[in-house]
């Protein structure tokens, strides 16, 4: 094959992660509201309230399955992440090891400071992971792919 070919076979193989439409400027606030619903259930349980463990759990999935649907149908695609460019799968890399900082500041929280506290920690640092995965990290990410494939 030529080069120009195997360009091209790399160039529509990146589409799915180059060209998606943008997340509404509420999702980063989108994802910290589940975060911290999904640790209120935890706090909610620990506290003897199954019921609110169960309807505040179910409630935060009910909504983000819906957001997700409703990206999803716009973007006319779920790429899989296996198939994505280096670049895109360093991104979602960095993403994952702030998921894993969140989840570990928001234990802490839940260790030494009251539920409040708690729930704000995990509310401010999952919205700000998700604000620079979106408005940075990703972005970045898709111009040094769409460099390389130029």
């Amino acid at each position: 094959m030529e080069s120009n070919q195997l360009l091209e076979i790399d160039r529509l193989a990146a589409t799915p992660f180059i060209e998606y439409p943008a997340t509404p400027s509420w999702y980063p606030a989108l994802i910290g509201g589940y975060w911290t619903a999904m640790t209120g259930a935890i706090l909610a349980g620990r506290h003897g309230h199954p019921v609110w463990t169960v309807v505040i759990a179910l409630a935060a999935l009910l909504v983000l399955m819906g957001y997700l649907r409703s990206y999803r149908a716009r973007w006319g695609t779920w790429p899989l992440m296996s198939n994505a460019p280096a670049e895109i799968r360093r991104a979602y890399i960095t993403n994952l090891r702030g998921l894993i900082l969140c989840v570990a500041l928001t234990a802490v929280a839940f260790a030494l400071a009251p539920w409040f506290v708690t729930l704000a920690v995990g509310f401010v640092s999952f919205t700000t992971l998700y604000w620079l995965y979106e408005r940075r990290i990703y972005p970045g990410a898709v111009a040094r792919v769409k460099a390389r494939l130029k």
